[in-house]
């Protein structure tokens, strides 16, 4: 019912707009009034109806006024830290006499079966036992002899009831954060190293660590760190082999916190980690004495003579230095021990000059070899390269009287009758002249701005296996060329094994731990909008203990 009447009258209206829905429990009863409008006040009767007809109607409530006050109290509705999901209304204002009344659907208190209820100074928490779909609903609480009504309701939905589960789940199993899962790395002297990394964690924090199904502590193969204030694990494997294949997990425990990581070291995974990890150790230990960063390879100088080179590091005044030439000694050549290179200048290359170089150092540490094999497809190329060059350093026709008649010649810093051939040819008209002229200085300017590759690529390298086989050679062109390498005419992939590294003009490819796989024709192939060329080498891996073979033809 809703007061019509001016103030101090007594005139009162039914408000057809205004429903009400009896509610029962036990002996008393709740009424839920819907439709009110904020702003305007209430006053309420209630009359009793039985068979025998209508009672007298009680006595008006005092007026209600509906509004929303600013500084009204809410219900507090969250999960606890022992995971428990409730309901908390605080009255800091209320008397000590009195007394939080809550109530479900507003049909009378909860179900004690369902919640159990915490009353404190002041304050009072429902806690849902076993939340589920018949907590949801609205939930009102009453503060009784409060000197103004103190009161509060909310309802709770199944969306926010889900929430409410998933964080009491996550604070009663909280999980240890983590920071990077496992990770590998190959260590300088070829040590595996198992790592990941979680948030920091307390003293008391535990580890077990499970390989293949069975926990395994720190051994000398097998060292296990634990930074707990850091959040690492690590495990460092000594010398990797089949017997470190599996499956590893780390178990961490920090309180109630948890989590579990497994890293899975099998197959391919593994197969390929072993292969690198051998080779990491191999290099470290053929480091420890003498070794070569450059292996043999050829280049023809402007004056046509072959010069074979190489360079060591690591050396010391007893480091000793040889040159062989098909399995011989030879003195001819030359080591300077302060820059480490290796030099062996073949004046005039003959035939006779065909074989295997091989340069060894070695001392109380250890020792190391590079090997050249100018044979096949390589001595062809030094041949080629040289009567390249010879016919460049070709000096311009003169004409000389002689008793016989008029010679007509061209000096040459090289000429091999095998490998070189002389054509001549004569023309007397001034237009032809002119004509060829123009042609030679326009082939002459693609030539100086062509790619080209200069110098310093091999033949021919013979390596044995397992060592590191670096390939350098200069490249030249005006654009700076497009680079490719080559095996066997298919593009090279540089991954795994495989480093390409360009330095300005010089270009070097880098093939660790070769095996017999890496046998072939290698090439070098470099263009621009002038011109293309390709370097070519041939690669021999043999195994240890067997003596370099010749290389047959490709």
């Amino acid at each position: 019912m809703r007061d019509t009447g001016r103030e101090g009258s007594s005139c009162w209206e039914v408000d057809d707009e205004i429903s009400f829905q009896q509610v029962e429990i036990q002996v008393l009863h709740t009424w839920e009034v819907s439709n009110l409008q904020p702003g305007k006040s209430y006053v309420f009767q209630v009359q009793a109806m039985n068979s025998a007809g209508l009672g007298q109607p009680s006595m008006p409530t005092d007026p209600v006024l509906l509004e929303d006050k600013p500084d009204a109290r809410e219900i507090e509705v969250g999960v606890d830290e022992e995971g428990f999901i409730y309901l908390a209304f605080e009255a800091p204002e209320a008397p000590d006499s009195s007394e939080f009344q809550w109530s479900k659907d507003y049909k009378g208190p909860p179900d004690p079966q369902r919640v159990q209820i915490e009353d404190g100074l002041n304050k009072s928490k429902v806690i849902l036992k076993d939340p589920g779909l018949e907590d949801l609903g609205t939930y009102s609480v009453v503060v009784t002899d409060a000197d103004e009504d103190i009161s509060a309701s909310h309802t709770l939905t199944e969306e926010e009831l889900d929430k409410l589960k998933k964080l009491s789940h996550e604070i009663r199993n909280p999980v240890i954060k983590l920071i990077s899962g496992w990770n590998i790395d190959i260590l300088e002297q070829g040590q595996v190293r198992l790592w990941l990394e979680v948030e920091k964690l307390s003293p008391a924090a535990e580890l077990h660590l499970i390989f293949n199904e069975k926990e395994i502590f720190s051994s000398p193969n097998r060292k296990i760190n634990f930074d707990r204030e850091k959040g690492l694990v690590e495990v460092i494997i000594q010398n990797l082999s089949e017997d470190d294949k599996g499956s590893y997990t780390a178990q961490l425990q920090d309180g109630k916190a948890k989590n579990q990581i497994t890293l899975a070291l099998v197959d391919d995974d593994f197969d390929k980690l072993l292969r690198k990890a051998d080779a990491k150790r191999r290099d470290w230990k053929r480091k420890q004495g003498p070794y070569f960063e450059e292996p043999l390879q050829w280049k023809i100088t402007e004056d046509c003579q072959v010069l074979l080179t190489c360079k060591v590091t690591n050396t010391k005044k007893e480091t000793r230095f040889q040159w062989f030439f098909q399995k011989k000694e030879t003195p001819a050549g030359q080591y300077d021990p302060q820059t480490g290179a290796g030099l062996l200048l073949i004046e005039e290359f003959s035939k006779e000059d065909k074989g295997i170089y091989r340069a060894t150092v070695s001392d109380d540490r250890g020792e190391d070899d590079t090997i050249l094999d100018l044979t096949g497809e390589a001595l062809d190329a030094v041949f080629a390269e040289l009567g390249r060059i010879g016919a460049l350093s070709a000096t311009p026709l003169k004409i000389q009287g002689t008793e016989e008649g008029i010679r007509i010649f061209s000096k040459v810093k090289y000429y091999n009758v095998e490998y070189m051939k002389t054509t001549w040819f004569h023309k007397f008209a001034f237009d032809d002249a002119l004509a060829e002229h123009q042609r030679l200085k326009a082939l002459a300017i693609i030539e100086k701005n062509r790619a080209k590759v200069v110098r310093g690529l091999p033949d021919v390298a013979t390596i044995m296996e397992d060592k590191t086989l670096c390939l350098t050679c200069v490249i030249s062109g005006d654009p700076a060329p497009e680079i490719f390498w080559l095996k066997n005419d298919q593009p090279v992939t540089f991954i795994d094994r495989y480093h390409m590294e360009v330095r300005g003009t010089e270009v070097t490819i880098t093939i660790e731990k070769v095996n017999s796989e890496d046998t072939g024709r290698y090439g070098v192939f470099v263009k621009n909008k002038y011109g293309s060329e390709t370097g070519q080498v041939t690669i021999s891996v043999f195994k240890h203990g067997d003596e370099p073979k010749e290389l047959k033809t490709m």
